[in-house]
């Protein structure tokens, strides 16, 4: 007899929900089935159905059920059928399987209508923080935020799952994902749940900047003032394994407090001009991803920094010309190419974002970059014995990425207007002032 599928076939599930529901097709086709959706722990939403007899599945665009404790479960975003589809033999029957990859589920677990939402719980994954304080309402430590935008101020507290400690080991040691706490904030006058949500989107990017991993919610809750528990969205967002090159202490609260309400009106300000949320984030911490080897995770960091060079001069105005060949022929002599060193430079000068950069620092930066586009291979690898006398190479592949890191820390703090204690991964992981 072959195994029935369970969700446990795709990860291990952080919710599961089980009952009797229905699947319509663009024609308008609906198909009854036994369900059993939920989401993993590394995010992705996933739904089984199993049919009594056989169907063609194309073209779904709608999911409804409901559990066996009377919860509705909905789906109408974007539904793609994955792997394990198939007709299984049960004592002279036949049943029919399939499993859909959802963008998002949404559990209605209250109808009540004179119930009004208040406060939303978002779960995130993979973020390691120290709480310190007592607050009311929870039953634990927490670290709470006040995030000034200069119109508004959002309260927003972080609460630690109750197994926050055996999760939080788990990832570090597996390099998985799990959701690891839950930013709890509350509805104000006039605020809307899609406010807040952009609220807990620019706080994971700013808290991804500090602890040097993707930071991401995946579920968000919906209570009601009297604590009940009103409607749960499931979303299938980006999520990666988790990296430990922190730039901002998680052990010391303070600092972790003192950096987001710092950074948080400067990254509203410029998350849009720098395409901070749009690549450029996603780009720096992709390279600190561990999965790869140095000379790769080496490049990706070169390129992160290409992508932050050429948004910085195109808020600058320094854009490509074409001239006509007549007047391109009286210039061509008295032209000449802008190196990459020039335009770190010029980015990096106290007329812009103000990043003080020795001259070798500077060289060495610029010959890696060179090395890693051009060869393959860290500078270290590729330099001659004239290279080593003119810029002298990190001993170690590993010491040269990690002064790589360190320079993309820096430049990120400083566009992010932040002075004060990070942590320097280039030289054993102090923690230093920037200043």
């Amino acid at each position: 007899m072959t195994k029935q599928p369970s969700l446990g076939y795709y990860g291990d599930p952080l919710v599961v929900y089980k009952g009797e529901g229905r699947l319509t097709s663009d024609s308008g086709q609906v198909m009854e089935c036994e369900f059993e959706a939920g989401q993993l722990r590394a995010g992705e939403v996933v739904l089984l159905c199993k049919f009594s007899d056989v169907h063609r599945l194309r073209n779904i665009n709608s999911f409804q059920g409901q559990t066996s404790d009377n919860c509705q479960v909905s789906s109408t975003d974007f539904i793609m059928g994955i792997p394990w589809r198939e007709k299984i033999e049960m004592r002279n029957r036949i049943q029919s399987w399939a499993a859909f990859s959802l963008r998002k589920l949404i559990v209605e677990l209250f109808k009540e209508r004179r119930k009004k939402p208040q406060t939303l719980r978002f779960g995130l994954a993979n973020l390691s923080f120290t709480p310190i304080e007592t607050v009311s309402g929870f039953p634990g430590g927490v670290l709470s935020f006040r995030l000034n935008t200069g119109t508004n101020t959002y309260k927003l507290v972080l609460d630690p799952v109750s197994d926050y400690n055996e999760r939080i080991d788990k990832v570090k040691v597996t390099k998985g994902v799990d959701v690891t706490c839950e930013a709890v904030v509350n509805l104000g006058d006039g605020q809307t749940i899609e406010e807040l949500e952009q609220v807990v989107d620019n706080l994971c990017y700013i808290l991804s900047v500090a602890c040097g991993t993707k930071i991401n919610w995946v579920y968000r809750d919906i209570y009601s003032s009297d604590s009940l528990s009103l409607r749960r969205l499931h979303a299938t967002r980006v999520t990666k394994p988790y990296t430990p090159l922190s730039i901002i202490d998680p052990r010391n609260p303070h600092e972790t407090r003192a950096f987001v309400e710092q950074v948080y009106p400067v990254y509203i300000k410029k998350k849009d001009s720098y395409r901070l949320h749009r690549g450029t984030i996603d780009a720096y911490l992709n390279a600190k991803q561990e999965a790869d080897f140095l000379e790769m995770r080496g490049l990706k960091m070169v390129v992160a920094m290409e992508m932050m060079v050429w948004d910085i001069r195109r808020l600058l105005g320094i854009n490509e010309e074409i001239l006509h060949k007549s007047e391109f022929r009286k210039l061509r002599i008295k032209l000449k190419r802008r190196s990459f060193r020039d335009m770190v430079e010029e980015i990096t000068s106290p007329d812009h974002i103000s990043l003080p950069l020795s001259d070798d620092e500077l060289e060495l930066f610029v010959r890696s970059r060179n090395s890693l586009v051009h060869k393959g291979d860290l500078y270290c690898n590729t330099a001659n014995n004239r290279d080593r006398v003119t810029c002298p190479p990190k001993q170690t592949p590993a010491d040269e990425y990690f002064f790589l890191t360190n320079i993309l820390d820096r430049m990120f703090l400083k566009i992010l207007g932040y002075q004060g204690i990070y942590i320097d991964c280039s030289h054993d992981f102090d923690r230093v002032m920037l200043p």
